[in-house]
């Protein structure tokens, strides 16, 4: 019954919108209510719209991503952070230990023993 209803409002809206008359006019004409005629009018409108813009989804989804033959930019990401190496220097009745991950700079290590053993 709803497909009955929404095709003969589709045919009133036609009507309408051929006819040159406002809606008022062409509601007062034909028997109908003016606000009724807007509401299917716009329902029936958007229902177009929403099947347009679908039909447009599934079509561009069957589509190639990058036109044929075109080039694109590829971006090289940025370098990683890094956390920065740990050296720590550990120290206590006359000796001193120094632990370094696997990271460490050679250059911080060589200025800390000049610092340690007074080179420096």
């Amino acid at each position: 019954m709803k497909l009955r209803a929404a095709d003969a409002w589709a045919k009133h809206v036609k009507d309408w919108k051929t006819s040159g008359l406002t809606c008022r006019q062409f509601a007062d004409g034909a028997g109908l209510n003016a606000g009724t005629l807007m509401y299917w009018s716009t329902r029936l409108r958007k229902a177009a719209t929403a099947g347009a813009s679908s039909k447009a989804k599934a079509t561009a989804s069957r589509r190639r991503i990058f036109p044929k033959g075109e080039f694109i930019e590829v971006l090289r990401p940025g370098p990683i952070a890094q956390r920065p190496a740990t050296l720590t220097l550990v120290a206590g009745r006359g000796q001193f230990e120094i632990r370094m991950d696997d990271e460490f700079n050679p250059s911080a290590l060589a200025k800390l023993l000049d610092v340690i053993e007074g080179r420096e």
